[in-house]
C-alpha cells in the first residue's frame, strides 16, 4: 500500500499547482467578456470583437467550458450586429456543444439558434429549436428575454402559416412585457401584432398596435422598433386608402432608416413604398426603390424575411406592368420558400398562378389552379382565427386598463405612504417641541433649586461668618477688657480703647445685617458711600462716578451692595491693618465696581466661602468678577453690562 502513496501524493501536488492557475485563466475570461461588454456600449464594435476573441482562446486553453459558452455566445451575437448571419449560427453551433451541465447558458443558446434560424428564414428549424427546450428556456430566462423569446417564436409560427400558434405566445409575451412596464418590448411586440393583423387583413387594428408600438419604441428610446412602428402605420394607412399620407410617412421613415445599419427594417420599408407607388402608378420611382431593395436584399440570406418581402412585391411589380413570365418565374420562387415557411399564404399563390396562366392562355390549367385557391381559402381554421383574433383584441385592451388602474392604485398608495411619512415626521417634530418644552421647564426649576440652594448657602455662610466674628473678636475683646478690668491696677484708659473697638466691630456687624433699603430718595451710590462712611476700621476711600443712578435696577443695586460689604469682611478678616480703595463707575453702557485693598495679608486656617458668594451674585446679574492679588495687594472687578 505504501508503495502508491508517493505517486499519488505527487499527482496532488500537481493539481493543486495547476488549480490555482487554472481559477486565474477563468477570472481572465470573466474579465475580458466584462471589458468587450464595456467597449460594446460605446460602440466600439473593433475593440469588443477583440477581446472576445482573446476570451475564447483563454478559455479554449484551459477547457473552461462555461468561459468558451459565453465567449461563443457573445461572439454571435456580435456577428449578428454585423448582419453575419451565417457566422453568427456557426459560433452558436460550436459554443452549444459545450453547454451541457449549464442550464442557464444552454437555454440562452436555444433561444438564440431559434432566432437566427428564423431570420435566415429556416422557419422550421427556429421552431424545433424551441421545441427542444421550450421547459428549460421558461424555466431558465428572465421574464424581459422571455417577452423576446416569445415575439420570436410567434414570428416564426406566423411564417409558417400557424397563426393560432402565432396568436397563444404573443399574448404571453404582451401579458409578460405589459407587467414588467418593459416599453422596448412592448414596442417589439406590437409591432409583430400590427404585421400579424395587417397580413389576416383587419388593418385598423393593425393601425392601433402600430401606433401603440409607435408610442413605446418612443419612451424607450429605440430607433429600430421606432422605424418598424412607422413602417407598419404607414403600410395599415396605404391598405385604408390614405395613399399620400401612408407614403409621407414610410418615405420619412426610410430617410431615417437610410443612416443606419438596419438593413432588414430598411428592406420593409421599400416594400410598403413600392406597394404604395404601384397604386399611384408611379413607374419612375417604382424603379428606383426596386433598384435599392434588390441591392439590399443582396446582403441578407435569400430565404429570410426582409427578401421574400421584397419578392412579394416584385410579384406585384410584375403583375401590374402584366409581365406575366416574369411573375411565375417570382412565384416559383416564393413557392421554394414556402418548402420551409409560409411567407406568402398558398391560396394567394395559387390564385396569382391562375390569372398568370389565363392571361398567357392556359385557361384550363387556370380554372384548375383558381378552384384549388378557393378550396385553400375557404379552410375551417379561419373562422376560429377569427374567433382568437378577437379575443386577443378583447384581452389586450383589458390589460391595458387593468395596467391603468395599476398604475392608478400604485399612486394612491405612494401618496398614502406619502401622508404617513409626514404624519409620523409631524408627530416627531411634536414630540421633540414637548421635549424641548418639558426640558427648558426642567431647566428653569432647576435654575431655581440652584438659586434658591446658592441663596441659603450663602446665608449660611454669612451666619457663619457673622458668628466667627463675635466669636473670635467681639467675645474675646469683652474677656480682654472683663481681665483688664479685674486686675489690681487696671489700665482705664487701655479698657476704654478696646470698649470703642467693640463697639465699631459691633457697628459694622450691624451694619452688614441691614439690608439696603432702595427706593425714590435712596439709590445705590448714596447707599454704599452711606456704608463706608460708618466703617472706622479699615480706612476706606470711596469714589464714584455717574449720573441717573435711580434707573439702575433694584435686583443689580442690591447685588452690588452686598459684594461690596462681602468684600469689606474680608479685608477686615485678611488685611485688619490695610487700607481700601472703593470706586462705582456708571453709564450707558456698563456698571464697574472696583475694590482694592492694601496691606498685609493674613491667610485664613480654613477656606471661605465669601469669593463664591460674590462670583454667584455678580453672575445672577450677568455680570463678571475678576480678582488679582500681589504681595499686599488685592483687587475685584465687577463688570455688569448696562
Amino acid at each position: 500500500m505504501r508503495k502508491y502513496l508517493l505517486p499519488l501524493f505527487l499527482i496532488l501536488v500537481c493539481m493543486m499547482a495547476c488549480n490555482p492557475q487554472k481559477h486565474g485563466k477563468q477570472s481572465q475570461v470573466r474579465e475580458l467578456i466584462e471589458q468587450s461588454e464595456a467597449m460594446l456600449e460605446i460602440e466600439d464594435l473593433d475593440s469588443s470583437r477583440a477581446l472576445l476573441d482573446q476570451a475564447y482562446s483563454v478559455a479554449l486553453s484551459v477547457s473552461d467550458k462555461e468561459g468558451i459558452c459565453e465567449a461563443c455566445l457573445d461572439i454571435a451575437r456580435h456577428n449578428y450586429i454585423k448582419n453575419q448571419l451565417d457566422s453568427s449560427i456557426s459560433w452558436l453551433q460550436r459554443g452549444f456543444s459545450y453547454c451541457e451541465g449549464f442550464d442557464s447558458l444552454r437555454a440562452q443558446y436555444l433561444c438564440e439558434l431559434s432566432a437566427m434560424y428564423g431570420m435566415m428564414g429556416n422557419i422550421r428549424q427556429s421552431i424545433d429549436f424551441f421545441r427542444q427546450g421550450e421547459t428549460l428556456i421558461f424555466e431558465n430566462v428572465s421574464r424581459e428575454d422571455l417577452a423576446i423569446v416569445c415575439g420570436n417564436i410567434g414570428i416564426s409560427y406566423r411564417r409558417m402559416g400557424m397563426n393560432d400558434s402565432a396568436i397563444y405566445f404573443y399574448q404571453r409575451g404582451i401579458e409578460m412585457a405589459i407587467q414588467a412596464n418593459d416599453q422596448e418590448n412592448i414596442a417589439f411586440l406590437n409591432n409583430n401584432l400590427s404585421v400579424l393583423y395587417g397580413e389576416l387583413g383587419r388593418h385598423d387594428e393593425s393601425l392601433v398596435f402600430a401606433e401603440h408600438a409607435e408610442k413605446a419604441a418612443k419612451l424607450a428610446a429605440n430607433e429600430d422598433q421606432l422605424l418598424k412602428a412607422m413602417a407598419g402605420k404607414g403600410y395599415a394607412l396605404f391598405m385604408e386608402g390614405k395613399n399620400d399620407e401612408a407614403l409621407n410617412i414610410l418615405l420619412s421613415a426610410y430617410q431615417q432608416a437610410d443612416l443606419t445599419h438596419y438593413t432588414p427594417t430598411k428592406l420593409t420599408l421599400i416594400k410598403y413604398i413600392l406597394n404604395v407607388l404601384i397604386v399611384k402608378d408611379d413607374k419612375e420611382q417604382q424603379d428606383i426603390y426596386l433598384q435599392k431593395g434588390e441591392e439590399l436584399a443582396k446582403t441578407l440570406p435569400p430565404n429570410s424575411v426582409p427578401v421574400l418581402g421584397m419578392l412579394h412585391t416584385k410579384l406585384n411589380i410584375n403583375i401590374d406592368r402584366k409581365q406575366w413570365k416574369e411573375a411565375l418565374s417570382t412565384i416559383a420562387q416564393i413557392e421554394t420558400s414556402n418548402q420551409q415557411h409560409v411567407s406568402m399564404p398558398p391560396y394567394k399563390l395559387q390564385a396569382n398562378k391562375a390569372r398568370c396562366m389565363a392571361e398567357l392562355g392556359h385557361y384550363a390549367e387556370a380554372y384548375l389552379m383558381e378552384r384549388d385557391a378557393m378550396e385553400m381559402a375557404d379552410s375551417e381554421r379561419n373562422e376560429q382565427i377569427e374567433k382568437q383574433l378577437n379575443e386577443l383584441t378583447t384581452h389586450y385592451k383589458v390589460m391595458e386598463k387593468e395596467l391603468e388602474v395599476s398604475k392608478l392604485k400604485q399612486i394612491q398608495a405612494d401618496n398614502q405612504r406619502k401622508i404617513g411619512w409626514l404624519i409620523a415626521a409631524l408627530s416627531l417634530l411634536l414630540a421633540s417641541i414637548l421635549v424641548l418644552i418639558m426640558r427648558n421647564r426642567f431647566n428653569r426649576q432647576k435654575n431655581i433649586i440652584r438659586e434658591t440652594q446658592k441663596y441659603v448657602e450663602g446665608i449660611e455662610g454669612e451666619r457663619t461668618r457673622l458668628a466667627r466674628e463675635l466669636h473670635d473678636g467681639v467675645c474675646n475683646d469683652l474677656l480682654a477688657i472683663g481681665l483688664q478690668i479685674r486686675a489690681e491696677k487696671a489700665d482705664w484708659q487701655k479698657a476704654a480703647d478696646s470698649i470703642s473697638t467693640v463697639r465699631n466691630q459691633l457697628r459694622n456687624l450691624s451694619h452688614e445685617l441691614m439690608p439696603p433699603q432702595f427706593n425714590d430718595n435712596v439709590n445705590l451710590d448714596e447707599a454704599l458711600r452711606f456704608y463706608l462712611e460708618h466703617i472706622e476700621k479699615p480706612t476706606v476711600k470711596y469714589h464714584s462716578e455717574g449720573k441717573h443712578w435711580d434707573q439702575l435696577p433694584t435686583n443689580t443695586a442690591y447685588q452690588i451692595y452686598r459684594i461690596t460689604q462681602e468684600a469689606i469682611g474680608n479685608i477686615i478678616v485678611h488685611q485688619p491693618e490695610g487700607t481700601a480703595d472703593v470706586t462705582l463707575l456708571y453709564n450707558e453702557n456698563e456698571l464697574k465696581l472696583i475694590i482694592s485693598s492694601k496691606g498685609e495679608i493674613v491667610e485664613s486656617r480654613k477656606p471661605g466661602i465669601g469669593l463664591q458668594s460674590m462670583r454667584d451674585r455678580a453672575n445672577s446679574i450677568h455680570g463678571k468678577m475678576e480678582t488679582h492679588q500681589s504681595k499686599d495687594l488685592f483687587v475685584i472687578t465687577v463688570n455688569i453690562p448696562s
